[in-house]
């Protein structure tokens, strides 16, 4: 909606006004979406600020400030990936900022950073300096999208193979039973373990050059057209046959890539449980 990108640059002047004239914020940068040059937002796209103040516990603890700026709907407390604190808000008429907050302190630290090639990927993929009233920033290198991923461990893949199993055996039993919701809600969940075993199946083919984003993020960029399609058809509607369906095209994708990215990796491939378990998986299901 073109309207949320107008109130995002209207909302953009009365965060700097408020925050020029109040001497606890000291800094605040934009992230994300709406900073970067590559996938560059849109009009759904929400506005990621991190905030540097004095007393930072004001402002992440307290929503009073936020309701001064504008008409909110809701304000959450929650805390990033990164386990930093932030405020989720969503303004009255849809449109969502996350405030992330950290201590004006943490400014000191910046030049050294950037001078010493350690930017954080956040800040790396495209960032907007709205206010430095200390001049501590300083200029921001070009973006860039991350280096080489790093391959899993044996011992980490393992874990996550293992994982996904253990938990694809527990979600055949929901659907045995009929138990619908109980069976979605752990199928997501394998769907998100299938994501990152895809990102380290990508990164083993193509030595970590391919960018693989987060949480599923433009899958459509980095996945295999192939497997993009397989991956879409193991979601299903709810009802027993097509999810039976859907789920074994999930597991079929799944063992084929962990086999795959074992090879690459030089790993165990555990082939001979992997079928085992498939086995009792039909016998489980089909047994009726």
């Amino acid at each position: 909606m073109p309207e949320l990108n107008v109130f995002c640059q209207q909302f953009e002047k009365r965060f700097v006004g408020w925050a020029s004239s109040n001497p606890d914020i000291r800094a605040a940068i934009v992230v994300g979406s709406r900073a970067r040059r590559d996938n560059p937002a849109d009009e759904w796209s929400d506005l990621d600020i991190l905030l540097f103040a004095q007393n930072v516990n004001r402002y992440q603890d307290q929503q009073d400030w936020i309701e001064a700026l504008a008409p909110t709907w809701m304000v959450l407390q929650s805390r990033t990936v990164m386990n930093d604190p932030e405020q989720v808000v969503l303004f009255a008429g849809g449109f969502r900022t996350d405030f992330v907050f950290h201590t004006a302190d943490v400014l000191s630290g910046v030049k050294d950073m950037v001078e010493n090639n350690q930017v954080p990927a956040v800040i790396a993929r495209g960032a907007r300096v709205l206010i430095d009233k200390d001049h501590a920033i300083p200029k921001l290198p070009a973006p860039t999208r991350p280096g080489p991923a790093q391959p899993p461990s044996q011992a980490d893949f393992q874990k996550a193979v293992e994982k996904f199993w253990f938990q694809a055996v527990f979600a055949a039993y929901q659907l045995r039973r009929g138990e619908m919701v109980p069976f979605k809600a752990v199928d997501i969940g394998l769907k998100w373990q299938l994501i990152s075993l895809l990102e380290w199946n990508v990164h083993s083919l193509k030595g970590g050059a391919v960018d693989t984003w987060h949480a599923g993020r433009f899958l459509s960029e980095w996945l295999d057209p192939g497997d993009l399609a397989e991956f879409s058809a193991s979601y299903a509607p709810c009802n027993r046959e097509e999810s039976w369906t859907a789920f074994n095209i999930l597991l079929d994708l799944y063992q084929r890539k962990a086999l795959e990215t074992a090879r690459q990796l030089g790993y165990p491939e555990r082939s001979v449980w992997m079928g085992e378990i498939r086995s009792y998986l039909y016998k489980v299901f089909e047994e009726r």
